[in-house]
């Protein structure tokens, strides 16, 4: 494989970046009376809890930028004055480690029948091995702007690289919007 192929291979598994979304609502109530809304200051938090810097300013910008696109999409209007919509969220990443194990073989001594019970059975060694990676969550809330009360929640997480672009951000906006309203 030519290095130009290897390039596009790596650079397309980079854009299809796995973004994993659950959603929960209050099943009570109407969604469909909600028309307007209005952003309430969201959070990001630095990696593994360390003051936001420049980048996390970034990251803020660009969920406050994909929720005012994707909540027009879904036909709803901004209007901080008396919305129905309170929206929110919260974004941050963490260092994970996975650990992951190969499971173990079953020797038996050769050349002894299956039915004699001399025949020693056992495991062998097990090989362990880690991976540890960023993980990126975004939680995105939508309260009653009269009760307060939160009715409905996005939960988006994926595996984070080196650059959080714009791009994966609105990508997990707009996957975590793709059942909006709920039925």
């Amino acid at each position: 494989m030519s290095r130009r192929h290897v390039l596009a291979l790596a650079l397309a598994c980079a854009s299809c970046t796995a973004v994993n979304v659950r959603t929960d609502h209050k099943p009570e109530v109407n969604f469909a009376a909600f028309k307007t809304y209005a952003m309430s200051p969201g959070t990001v938090v630095g990696l593994n809890g360390l003051p936001p810097g420049p980048r996390e300013q970034q990251v803020m910008d660009d969920v406050t930028a994909a929720l005012h696109t994707t909540l027009a999409e879904k036909g709803l209007t901004e209007q901080p004055a008396s919305p129905d919509l309170l929206v929110t969220f919260v974004a941050g990443a963490r260092q994970r480690t996975e650990l992951e194990a190969a499971p173990p073989p079953i020797y038996a001594t050769w050349g002894v029948s299956p039915w004699d019970t001399s025949a020693w059975w056992g495991p062998a060694y097990q090989t362990f091995w880690s991976t540890t990676y960023t993980e990126g969550t975004l939680v995105i809330d939508l309260s009653d702007a009269k009760t307060h009360q939160i009715i409905w929640r996005s939960y988006a997480t994926t595996q984070l690289g080196n650059k959080i672009d714009s791009k994966l951000i609105q990508t997990a906006v707009q996957k975590s919007f793709e059942h909006f309203p709920p039925q």
